[in-house]
């Protein structure tokens, strides 16, 4: 479980190098990288106390958690407040609902305390059956560490080479 939670962090990790690797200011886009790769170990391990300590605002009802997407059905939104967040993670099936993420093209922009992570997804489950893909979208402010304000996730059922998510 180790090694899978080291390469995921491997991989988003150099999928970031090159757009590190010309600028000033790595140690904080490195720190903001560290949260974001943080957040989602804690949520593959069902970890709430973990995903709450991560959260800028770990007990308000704003929508911390938006997602859209299109499917078949076609388009679709839903959102979720902190608390919704965190019992839909401690209560979701771990057998239909984990996803096993290959993450590319990840930029990161920090401005002064704020930071938005950009990164194309796949979300396999099981061992390569393609569930979906899209881009998750990641606010960020810094407080004494960097906190996660909003994630966003744009949701494909299919179409993901045609969205340049190969």
């Amino acid at each position: 479980m180790k090694a899978v939670k080291t390469f995921a962090f491997l991989i988003c990790l150099l999928s970031c190098s090159t757009l590190f690797a010309q600028r000033s200011g790595n140690a904080e886009q490195m720190e903001v990288l560290k949260t974001f790769n943080l957040f989602f170990e804690a949520m593959r391990a069902r970890d709430t106390l973990a995903v709450k300590d991560l959260l800028l605002h770990p007990h308000e009802s704003n929508h911390f958690f938006q997602q859209s997407g299109f499917s078949e059905k076609g388009n679709w939104a839903s959102s979720a407040s902190v608390g919704g967040f965190l019992k839909d993670l401690s209560i979701a099936d771990p057998q239909t609902s984990r996803c096993n993420y290959d993450f590319k093209d990840c930029s990161i922009e920090v401005f002064d305390k704020y930071a938005i992570l950009s990164v194309k997804f796949k979300c396999f489950q099981g061992e390569s059956q393609l569930a979906n893909c899209g881009k998750y979208t990641v606010r960020l402010l810094k407080t004494d560490q960097w906190k996660l304000e909003q994630v966003y996730r744009y949701v494909l059922t299919d179409r993901c080479a045609e969205v340049g998510i190969n």
